[in-house]
């Protein structure tokens, strides 16, 4: 019966692709956003081959051709580029164009080196969700540091045994349901737990490697800075983007609190738009948000109409290379794929 399902979506997808076949029909695809705003989410923009440690743990990475081939494609179809800033200023959408956001999540150096120099070579601006904790960092961010140490299958073992160390009971947990060590411990342990066990890895691991590690991954104010003069939107992404379900209410709100204080000195400009770490929340998170910023996104798929509700603004993310050049088309016009 699954075999017979896993059939039934691979055609449906096929068929659908053929829609998106026909270059006349283009404009009707863009059409259809008239008034609206699609929100695209990428994460880090590089060489695929390059910190391969971060892509085996579900951290998509799009290359620079790619990524100029994307926009490049929504400048022929007539995209209006805003960002969030655009769209709280003026909520009135252009009436008869399409609209988008070009959004990168996390901040990684390769965001302005790579992303921020193409965007501005075609003309456009993007907003940069930006992870203060991992500006001018030495260490690597806790989430990485746990990729790191699950890099390949001698040291995923080391750090296995130190995990079982620490909390047996999860570890059995895990195994029991035969799931990856990086993603248990970044998306069902959490952080509080997950650094007890990166602090007993401490004397297992070299912190030399992880320090010139950091220095090629991770921005400096002077990347936030540049970006910010150059007109690009400097979104908060919390500090030490953290899973909200993972933590308490107080915790959350100190982490905002840092974050918004960091790009605040920085850009001289409090940031006005937060995108949610993982894309968890709860609904009742609006009370906290609300205090620091004007608009909230999050991972939930969705067009942005001129009645989208501030605090839950939904955008498309990037999951890697699209099967063929017409999902490709297919996810730039309809965030789908």
């Amino acid at each position: 019966m699954f075999k017979i399902l896993k059939i039934s979506q691979r055609i449906l997808r096929r068929s659908q692709d053929v829609l998106f076949s026909f270059n006349f029909l283009n404009k009707f695809w863009s059409g259809q956003l008239n008034g609206k705003a699609i929100c695209l989410c990428y994460h880090r923009v590089d060489d695929p081959a390059n910190f391969p440690f971060l892509q085996k743990c579900g951290l998509p990475v799009i290359s620079p051709e790619n990524l100029r081939a994307d926009i490049r494609f929504l400048k022929n179809m007539d995209f209006q580029f805003i960002t969030f800033e655009d769209l709280r200023k003026n909520p009135g959408l252009h009436p008869s164009k399409p609209s988008v956001i070009l959004s990168f999540d996390d901040g990684y150096k390769d965001n302005y080196s790579n992303a921020r120099t193409i965007l501005e070579n075609e003309g456009v601006r993007g907003v940069f969700f930006q992870t203060t904790g991992i500006v001018n960092a030495e260490s690597l961010l806790w989430a990485h540091t746990i990729f790191w140490h699950c890099r390949d299958k001698e040291n995923y073992q080391k750090f296995l045994a130190v995990c079982r160390e620490c909390f047996p009971e999860k570890i059995r947990d895990m195994e029991n349901r035969s799931l990856n060590l990086a993603y248990y411990l970044t998306e069902e342990v959490g952080h509080s737990k997950a650094l007890q066990a990166l602090r007993l890895a401490q004397e297992i691991f070299p912190k030399s490697i992880e320090r010139e590690l950091s220095n090629k991954l991770y921005p400096d104010v002077k990347d936030i800075q540049e970006a910010h003069a150059a007109g690009h939107e400097i979104a908060c992404h919390g500090d030490q983007h953290l899973k909200r379900e993972s933590i308490s209410w107080d915790v959350f709100e100190n982490d905002l609190q840092v974050s918004v204080e960091k790009i605040t000195k920085w850009t001289g400009q409090a940031p006005k738009t937060y995108a949610y770490p993982h894309g968890n929340f709860f609904e009742t998170d609006n009370g906290v948000v609300s205090k620091y910023f004007s608009q909230v996104v999050t991972v939930q798929q969705g067009i942005i109409s001129k009645d989208a509700m501030p605090l839950n603004l939904n955008r498309f993310y990037w999951a890697g290379p699209p099967k063929n050049e017409l999902r490709r088309k297919r996810w730039l016009l309809t965030g789908t794929c």
